[in-house]
């Protein structure tokens, strides 16, 4: 008896060994990025419930351009922006539904860079950027079938067993992966309510005044149904629902004439930032950080503005 003890306390010891490592293992290769989503996740899953009257949703193109903090502090509007690199439209959904468990906001701010963008653009990096900083869900697990296209084994994969979904990021794994294994508060705070900044500057040319000839610019209808989920979303929770577009470089007229249309033609309500350029007072010589991204001097200018169209619109 006492034999046959020992042995099953020895496969037990073993089981969770093997349990203990793997698990480990999983969080070491889930990708990590200290400015941005990762960051941003973590931060905002430290807020107090219901503290967000204005969420900010959507990619870089919105991170990287409205300063929350500054927004909150110096405007009285306290906000957040909730987004990753690269983020889909047609995820969206999905990290409407996670950024709704905390907090309920009275404003939704969705930015549209990535209207144009197909699922058919989706690639493995985008994958890291989007899903490798949020938490293993049912809803993450059905929002990655959706993205793979149905494929149930690769979307329970990268929701559950991290360690096979990433296994060839063994050469790629950094320090900063290792650290925020360990210690997942190391960042906190890197990020301002959300925003994370750049302090570079690069001289850009705004292609929106460039004179090109205006053309019909196709919506994918992933998109489309994903902005309809989240119009009923919102309206089912009576939340005010915003579609704005910051003023990226590389947006163009003929981008921002079908969005227009499209917002219109829905009865939805939308802020194109290109119709208040001049007040905004950007200087493309100074404001940029690259094509796609202000820096700090020139998020400052677009959060001034957007509190203005915030205080006239709650």
């Amino acid at each position: 008896m006492n034999r046959a003890l020992k042995i099953v306390l020895k496969i037990i010891c073993t089981l969770v060994s093997f349990a203990l490592v793997f698990l480990s293992a999983q969080s070491i290769f889930i990708p990590k990025f200290a400015d941005g989503g990762t960051v941003i996740m973590n931060d905002y899953n430290r807020l107090d419930k219901n503290s967000v009257d204005v969420l900010f949703m959507g990619s870089s193109q919105c991170f990287r351009f409205v300063n929350a903090k500054q927004l909150t502090d110096e405007f009285g509007i306290s906000s957040f922006v909730y987004g990753a690199s690269h983020l889909f439209v047609s995820i969206t959904p999905y990290y409407l539904e996670e950024a709704l468990k905390t907090q309920t906001p009275k404003l939704i701010m969705f930015e549209v860079g990535r209207m144009f963008v197909s699922n058919a653009d989706i690639q493995e990096k985008d994958i890291a950027w989007i899903y490798g900083c949020m938490q293993p869900s049912t809803a993450k697990y059905k929002s990655l079938c959706s993205t793979f296209d149905g494929d149930q084994l690769k979307a329970l994969m990268y929701t559950y067993f991290p360690l096979f979904a990433y296994h060839d990021r063994w050469e790629s794994i950094t320090a900063e992966d290792m650290v925020l294994s360990i210690n997942p508060d190391k960042y906190a705070g890197v990020s301002l309510n959300g925003y994370i900044p750049r302090t570079t500057t690069q001289a850009v040319t705004i292609d929106y005044f460039d004179g090109s000839p205006i053309t019909e610019k196709p919506i994918p209808k992933e998109n489309i149904e994903a902005i309809r989920q989240i119009v009923k979303r919102c309206r089912e929770l009576n939340i005010k629902l915003v579609f704005f577009k910051t003023p990226v470089p590389s947006w163009t007229r003929s981008e921002a004439e079908s969005i227009k249309r499209f917002m219109e033609e829905n009865s939805l309500e939308y802020f194109d930032m290109y119709d208040v350029y001049d007040e905004i007072g950007l200087d493309p010589e100074r404001d940029f950080h690259d094509d796609a991204h202000v820096n700090t001097s020139g998020a400052e200018k677009v959060t001034k503005c957007l509190a203005g169209y915030l205080k006239e619109s709650m």
